[in-house]
């Protein structure tokens, strides 16, 4: 795992041990950090925006297979539909030997 070096990182490293040290638990050092540099610190969404954001993508995939097994049947059938009429009827051919 690579650290990174910047100051308001080592800052926070200094300030997540004290934490740990003052018997803080994990969801308690969570809020605190939440709550003083804002959400995007803990790296991943918590309560509703989790599940916004994991459930999302397997929606719209689902819902494109969805669109696409629609698209490719009602293709299929207009096609089926069609190839009758555009052939017509077919001349009797002589038998080959």
């Amino acid at each position: 795992m690579r650290l990174h070096e910047s100051q308001a990182a080592s800052k926070v490293r200094m300030e997540l041990i004290s934490y740990i040290r003052g018997g803080m638990n994990e969801n308690e050092i969570q809020d605190r950090f939440a709550s003083e540099y804002g959400e995007r610190i803990l790296g991943q969404p918590r309560g509703s925006r989790s599940l916004v954001a994991y459930a999302v993508p397997y929606i719209c995939s689902a819902a494109g297979v969805l669109g696409m097994m629609v698209f490719l049947i009602a293709r299929s059938r207009r096609a089926r539909l069609a190839a009758p009429g555009l052939a017509g009827e077919l001349p009797d051919l002589p038998e080959l030997d």
